[in-house]
């Protein structure tokens, strides 16, 4: 079987179509066109991207990379300052690096580090307390990290696809 991108075996299959008159030929051409599909071999994802999940020490972001383990990925990359505490069994699967969302050399470093394709931006400061306490700690975290996070992808791998999760806040 040959490589093939989808897109390009359709466009293929279309003009074909177009440029065949008989029923019975365009019938052919559809069957052929199902094992066209079948034959075609997409890649394994989860054997080279490279996914950086932000707040991977967090609840979510601990499941998330539970997750992303389960279904084969191997290449997972946890971001945390780990100040609500720390999960040694991160180490067996992912690679740590250690840094504050609040401060743009942590996220330049880490991103540099590596070619990333995916990031999953869940590292925030969630507890009301802290927020009472110190709002300014609370906006770094949430609203600056996020910023910084942004600013650092931009320079350092622009093509990388980002999801973010937002807290009750």
């Amino acid at each position: 079987t040959q490589l093939c991108k989808p897109h390009e075996s359709n466009k293929i299959m279309w003009e074909l179509h177009n440029s065949i008159n008989s029923k019975k030929d365009k019938d052919e051409l559809l069957l052929a066109q199902k094992e066209i599909r079948r034959s075609i071999k997409h890649p394994d994802l989860s054997s080279f991207m490279k996914i950086l999940i932000t707040g991977g020490a967090g609840f979510i972001g601990f499941n998330c990379a539970l997750i992303l383990k389960e279904r084969g990925y191997k290449n997972i990359h946890i971001f945390d300052n780990f100040e609500k505490g720390y999960r040694p069994d991160l180490e067996n699967f992912t690679t740590i690096h250690r840094g504050d969302l609040s401060k743009s050399e942590d996220l330049t470093k880490c991103l540099s580090s590596e070619s990333f394709d995916g990031i999953l931006h869940f590292g925030a400061q969630t507890a009301v307390t802290t927020s009472i306490k110190d709002p300014r700690r609370d906006f770094e975290t949430n609203a600056l990290g996020t910023f910084n996070l942004l600013e650092s992808v931009r320079k350092t791998c622009p093509k990388a696809k980002i999801i973010y999760s937002s807290s009750n806040k």
